[in-house]
């Protein structure tokens, strides 16, 4: 071949070499071209999963804002970022849909755009999740609710003012101070209330809702201890730890930097001084946050702040009447008595309804009425008519109580006046001290702890006394101690010395027949060294701190003292307990007795004692010996390693065992731990009590919180530990073998569960926030339980979880389980994957918001017969067809309840619901298939559904008129 020849031959291998680079350079670019396609489509099919998830974690997010409160706008920040993801998100999807116009580079970028956006999503729901835990987990709640408001829609002058307040709360550009002013009795407190729990303007415009009673707060001069007492309830309503904090300032900047930028409404009840208002902490800010006050007082100013100034006066003629009509309800027969009472009321809101609630409760008898009615016409003048007016109608109040609830509220007279209001007095130490006195039956712990609340509580549903705020304490107003200590004069039934007329009298002899001395409060430095009263059951020596000694000759004097409270003295030593033979009940929280120096012996007689104060690391021993004693009440150090010893085996009638945690010293405030530290000492005091078994009540009281760990009530035994691993300690003494107990694990008993009537009557369960782990305690108990409760378990996805971690013997065990409920779960997405609790009957599911579907696999039936799904938004439908066959999952469903579903649309049924009894619908906008037809639903009782949404339902006109007498329409309020 020649030259020419080999370099033609040449050239066309080159071209064809080069037809082949390009025609596999081609086939790599359509390679590539289809790769990225793919790669588009993953990554955008995976953004708008995670898009959905941020959605649905939005909407969750906002139901808990809500419902809790969380500072410096950070719920606010992460919703702007949300909204700036979505429109991103937004622009890239109309980019994504046109797709196939899209070229490969395009395609390679909107890949790398979706991505990112992926990652700024990820993150948002992370963020979210974490911002949705710490809303629940501080609990703190933006409106806390007044319970029992009086209705004032038909007293117009209140409702009037109400709708003035809320105009001005409305209008930001109004003065941000709002004072309430008027005589006692005109209706402000009222007023207040209705502010707190009004849902159409307050709980829609402001953050935070505060509502502080000043007249739980401890009695002041000057109004600097009701600056410090009004700071410690809001550092409390915020949650702020002020670690027992006393210097105003600090305790005001942590106020200040928690409502910075907050949008507050602060509601100060019952002020009787003048004081600086921003002093407390509360900072002034210029976006429509307000502050309103009521007050008797026209002269108080509040420092220099600008201020709105609302008169409340008394009703108007007609109002009265309608008040006092909604109330009672009077029948025909006592017309005539009733508008006389209404008239002697003189328009008087407070009056008129503490006289209309008493009526209620008793017999419609003219005379009673006109007794009623008496009682009204002693009062004298018209100036101090209302006064006057109060202290007579408790006579007839007082009239219609038992003799034993007329002495408990006689024994309430002892207490010295907290304030201009009335006295403060404990709860627990009425019942301690009416037990020891009789005035219960016999003096027993049951009787103590059961018909001693029921006393207390018949007497504030008369009105004659009044419950705190904080439900630790009760208030008797002036007017009805004043009236009491005229009615003990009167009755003579127990003689009583009170106030500084008592050491006179003492010192002369003069109380050989007195049977109750109260010096509370008198500023005593010293008793008579002798003292002659023989029929004397109770002294009340309390908060004289100058007082330093009991001298012997003046107890040798004193033979039947059953009652002596010391708390708040100075006295340094302890006469001989064992002198007072009778004594049952000895309060000496807080004084100077040093280290337990009580002189007591074996055969005393003492049954409460309570000497909190001085915090303790074990209990003395010459306290150990006090074998009646059924109630202690102790101080332990916040510092869980130096508690050594709190043995109370020999304690043998020991029943109730109380704990303060202190900061240490006398009169030391309980400190604030946060939640892991009081878990921790918890634990550590727990094991360190020898005998838990025979108590029927351990309870720990923190700062402005209070934790039962045992607690028994009507047979019922329920049991608390912080966390799993504290149930050794109670299983080693066999609380498993009580027949009605209740085992709350990281879920306090006193948080207030709302169990459904379903759950009810079974008393035997188990309630579990705490990460279940494998161990010999917790399969012990799921062996014995029938009901399972799991509260913000956020570590299971499903309740087969539990099988997994406990494995073995463990799987039998849930045969046993027979009624579940889930609540606030947010890692749920289906209930079961399996057919292992088949023999559950009774399952309630609430607010699990990322449940999808009930069950991911429908291969066998269940027994279930009770269903109810609350509040789980993410919930689209309901299956209840068997996988495989015609069969459904739940053939013996009797009752469904479903309830604020805002997504779910339809429910699958094969069998058309043949046992189904009772079907509730409410708030499930969305859903419009029900598996309903003319042959189906046979044994259908009763359908509750909200009026509107069955009338739109888009079902048979045949259908609909079937079961239509089962119809019970609900309110749209309803919850």
């Amino acid at each position: 071949m020649g030259p020419n020849e080999i370099q033609a031959a040449g050239t066309m291998v080159q071209a064809a070499a080069a037809v082949l680079d390009n025609l596999f350079n081609l086939g790599g670019i359509m390679v590539s071209t289809v790769q990225a396609s793919e790669r588009l489509e993953d990554t955008g099919s995976s953004m708008d999963t995670m898009m959905i998830e941020l959605k649905g974690m939005k909407a969750t997010t906002e139901v808990k804002f809500r419902k809790y409160w969380f500072p410096n706008n950070k719920f606010v920040l992460w919703k702007k970022k949300v909204a700036d993801i979505k429109e991103r998100v937004d622009l890239l999807e109309k980019d994504y849909s046109n797709l196939k116009s899209i070229n490969f580079i395009h395609r390679s970028k909107l890949t790398t755009q979706i991505g990112t956006r992926s990652k700024e999503i990820d993150a948002a729901i992370k963020e979210g999740k974490e911002l949705g835990d710490a809303l629940v987990r501080r609990e703190i709640r933006r409106f806390v609710r007044v319970e029992a408001l009086t209705d004032i829609k038909n007293v117009g002058t209140l409702n009037k003012k109400l709708e003035y307040i809320l105009e001005l709360l409305e209008d930001e550009r109004k003065t941000e101070l709002i004072k309430l002013q008027g005589e006692m009795g005109t209706g402000k407190r009222t007023i207040l209330e209705h502010l707190n729990n009004d849902k159409s303007i307050v709980q829609q415009k402001f953050d935070i809702v505060i509502y502080v009673r000043t007249s739980d707060i401890n009695k002041n001069d000057d109004g600097s201890r009701t600056v410090v007492g009004i700071q410690h309830i809001i550092a409390g309503r915020l949650g702020l730890n002020i670690q027992g904090n006393k210097d105003v300032n600090v305790v005001a900047d942590q106020i200040r930097t928690e409502l910075h930028d907050a949008k507050y409404l602060l509601l100060l009840d019952d002020v009787k001084v003048d004081i600086e208002i921003y002093a407390t902490g509360i900072p002034r800010n210029t976006n429509g946050s307000k502050i309103v006050i009521t007050t008797n007082f026209k002269h108080l100013s509040f420092g220099d702040n600008p201020i709105g100034c609302v008169e409340i006066g008394r009703l108007e003629p007609g109002e009265d009447w309608k008040l006092f009509y909604n109330i009672v309800k009077p029948k025909k027969n006592l017309m005539i008595p009733a508008r006389k009472i209404v008239k002697w009321c003189d328009c008087h809101f407070f009056l008129i309804r503490i006289v209309a609630e008493n009526l209620r409760l008793e017999p419609y008898e003219e005379v009673n009425w006109n007794g009623c009615l008496e009682r009204l016409r002693m009062a004298p003048t018209k100036e101090d008519k209302f006064y006057k007016a109060l202290e007579n109608f408790l006579g007839f109040s007082y009239s219609r109580l038992d003799k034993n609830q007329k002495r408990c509220f006689l024994f309430c007279a002892l207490y010295p006046k907290h304030d201009i209001s009335g006295s403060k007095i404990p709860r627990d130490c009425l019942f301690d001290c009416w037990a020891a006195l009789g005035f219960l039956g016999d003096d027993t712990v049951e009787n103590r702890n059961r018909i001693g609340p029921a006393t207390l509580n018949s007497l504030i549903r008369k009105a004659i006394l009044n419950e705190c705020a904080d439900k630790q304490y009760v208030i008797m107003a002036r007017v009805f101690r004043r009236a009491a200590m005229r009615i003990l004069q009167e009755e003579k039934e127990f003689n009583c010395l009170f106030g500084k007329e008592a050491p006179g009298k003492l010192l002369n002899d003069q109380c050989t027949d007195i049977h109750w001395i109260s010096l509370a409060d008198c500023k005593i430095e010293n008793l008579p060294t002798k003292a002659t009263c023989p029929k004397l059951t109770t002294l009340f020596l309390q908060k004289n701190p100058e007082l330093l000694n009991i001298p012997d000759s003046f107890v040798n004097g004193i033979g039947e003292l059953t009652v002596l409270d010391l708390h708040d003295t100075g006295i340094k030593s302890m006469t001989r307990v064992s002198n007072l033979e009778k004594l049952k009940v000895l309060y000496v929280y807080g004084t100077g007795i040093p280290e337990f120096s009580y002189n007591v012996e074996i055969h005393c007689n003492l049954e409460v004692l309570d000497m909190r104060g001085t915090a303790v690391t074990e209990i003395p021993d010459c306290i150990k010996i006090l074998k009646r004693l059924r109630r202690l009440m102790i101080s332990i150090p916040a510092a869980e390693k130096e508690i050594m010893d709190l043995k109370t085996s020999k304690l043998s009638s020991l029943k109730e065992f109380i704990i303060d945690v202190k900061s240490g010293g006398v009169n030391e405030e309980g400190t604030d731990l946060d939640t892991e530290s009081r878990n921790q000492l918890m634990e550590t005091t727990i094991k360190n009590i020898d005998r838990l078994y025979g108590l029927s009540t351990l309870q720990f009281n923190f700062k402005g919180d209070v934790v039962k760990v045992i607690h028994i009530s009507a047979k019922i035994w329920k049991i608390f530990v912080p966390k799993q691993v504290s149930l050794v300690h109670f299983l080693k003494e066999g609380f498993m073998n009580v027949k009605n107990l209740q085992v709350y694990i990281g879920y306090r008993m006193e948080q207030g569960l709302h169990i459904p009537w379903c759950l009810k009557d079974h008393t035997k369960f188990v309630i579990s926030s705490d990460k279940i782990v494998n161990d010999h305690n917790i399969k012990e108990i799921f062996a014995k339980v029938k009901t399972l409760f799991l509260i913000h378990d956020n570590n299971i996805k499903h309740l087969d979880d539990i099988i997994e971690i406990l494995p073995g013997s463990v799987v039998n065990s849930v045969n046993h389980i027979e009624n579940c409920l889930v609540h606030k779960c947010s890692k749920i997405e289906t209930i079961m994957q399996t057919a292992r609790f088949s023999n559950v009957k009774f399952l309630v599911l609430s607010k699990c918001s990322y449940l999808k579907v009930l069950f991911s696999n429908n291969d066998g039936e269940m027994g279930i017969e009770y269903l109810e799904i609350r509040g789980c938004s993410s919930l689209e439908e309901i299956n209840m067809k068997l996988t495989s066959g015609n069969g459904d999952v739940f053939p013996k469903l009797k009752t469904l309840i479903l309830h604020k579903l805002p997504e779910l649309k339809k429910i699958f049924s094969v069998r058309l619901w043949p046992s189904l009894e009772k079907l509730g619908v409410y708030k499930c906008d969305k859903l419009t298939e029900l598996p309903f037809n003319i042959n189906g639903a046979n044994n259908l009782k009763t359908i509750e559904v909200e009026k509107t949404w069955w009338e739109k339902f888009p079902i048979d006109p045949q259908i609909k008129q079937k079961f239509k007498s089962f119809i019970e329409y609900i309110q749209k309020d309803a919850e």
